[in-house]
């Protein structure tokens, strides 16, 4: 069978990777699309907020106790942000939050100098080989160590340095992420205070910091987080417990009761819910009693 040869010129057209498609557009020099930095994203929605306080039209609600009156909203004189306002947006919320903000950069810098170290590394193996099987105990003790944080001085921001040291321990110990995570966010996250920050001095203790991340929510972890409290204190022989919140329907369908209004700290008002501790066995919640204000 003859051999068929292919032109020079169509050989290289082959071998030539094509520069043009059918539109005539060049392929090999037409930018992608990059995702934009996060400073970007933020500076575009700002000028966006920026921009709707001179179309939405300003409005405002009577307030009772520092509550919301339904059916009161009413327009008010509009307060339109301008170029200033946006090039002083950035500096604004840096003075307003200081402590945290100086607090991310310390930590930042303290993660970028052990992930480049490989300490995190080490002291992983470190961990799992002194810990010889009994990796469980990991779970109790650091739970125990966020609890006395967060009950003693409110640490919450603080907790978000030991994430990236953590989760890569439990994984190596076996567990998955969402255990190194629960760790960390429900031992410093749920807790029990003295007092939460408010002038009530005498309606103690207070469960404070109770969160729950929104992939969770609806599950009713809230409620058997708030069960799980309240047959702990219970069996510690407390009677009661108190807490305080900004939300107005959501404590009452797991059996607290709206007490009264308290000021917190920075002078603002909040509502204050209370509700008896539970039998230590049981899963039943008791009704609240009625207390004085």
């Amino acid at each position: 069978m003859p051999t068929r040869v292919l032109p020079a010129n169509m050989m290289e057209m082959m071998l030539t990777p094509r520069r043009q498609n059918r539109s005539g557009v060049d392929i090999l020099n037409q930018k992608k699309f990059h995702m934009p930095t996060a400073y970007t994203i933020l500076f575009l929605l700002l000028i966006l907020v920026a921009a709707a306080t001179w179309i939405i039209p300003a409005g405002s609600y009577d307030y009772v106790d520092g509550v919301p009156v339904a059916g009161t909203y009413h327009t008010v004189e509009q307060n339109p942000q301008g170029v200033g306002d946006v090039l002083k947006a950035a500096f604004s919320g840096f003075y307003d939050a200081v402590d945290v903000c100086i607090f991310i950069l310390m930590v930042g810098g303290f993660l970028g100098v052990v992930m480049k170290t490989g300490a995190v590394d080490a002291g992983v193996g470190n961990v799992i080989r002194l810990l010889g099987g009994r990796e469980k105990w990991l779970i109790p003790i650091l739970m125990l160590l966020f609890g006395l944080g967060g009950t003693t001085y409110g640490m919450w921001e603080e907790t978000m340095a030991f994430y990236p040291l953590l989760i890569p321990v439990f994984l190596a110990a076996g567990y998955d992420a969402v255990v190194g995570i629960s760790v960390i966010l429900l031992g410093a996250g749920a807790g029990v205070i003295a007092n939460d920050f408010h002038d009530r001095k005498d309606l103690t203790p207070n469960l404070c910091a109770l969160f729950v991340e929104p992939p969770w929510r609806g599950r009713g972890t809230a409620g058997r987080l708030l069960d799980f409290i309240r047959r702990d204190l219970g069996a510690m022989g407390i009677p009661r417990l108190y807490l305080v919140t900004d939300h107005t329907a959501f404590y009452e369908r797991y059996g607290w009761t709206f007490l009264t209004m308290v000021t917190g700290d920075d002078h603002l008002p909040e509502r204050m819910y209370t509700a008896p501790t539970l039998p230590p066995a049981s899963s039943a919640r008791v009704p609240p009693d009625t207390i004085s204000p």
